[in-house]
C-alpha cells in the first residue's frame, strides 16, 4: 500500500515517553531527533514541530548525576506540561 502511494515505511529517530505525576493526566507521546532522516516524511505522520527536540553532544567525561563516561553522550530536554485532574 505504501509503495503504490509512492511512500516508505521508514520513521525518524524517536524516543517514547509515558510522564505522569499525582493529580494530573498522564501523557503518552514520542520525542523526534532534529535533524533525524525522514523527519519530514514519518511513515505514520506522527511528526510535530513541538515534538522535534535537539540533542547536545558531550566528550567523553563527567554526566551530570556524577557517572564519568568513557565515551561521547548526547544530552537533550523537553518541559512537558500535564493537564491537572478533574
Amino acid at each position: 500500500m505504501l509503495n503504490k502511494m509512492g511512500r516508505h515505511p521508514m520513521r525518524p529517530g524517536h524516543i517514547h515517553m509515558i510522564v505522569s505525576a499525582e493529580g494530573h493526566h498522564a501523557v503518552t507521546t514520542h520525542l523526534f531527533a532534529a535533524g533525524s532522516q525522514y523527519i519530514d516524511s514519518d511513515a505514520v505522520f506522527g511528526v510535530r514541530e513541538s515534538l522535534i527536540i535537539q540533542y547536545t553532544t558531550h566528550p567523553a567525561g563527567p554526566a551530570p548525576e556524577g557517572r564519568t563516561m568513557a565515551t561521547p553522550w548526547h544530552q537533550a530536554s523537553y518541559d512537558f506540561r500535564l493537564a491537572p485532574a478533574a
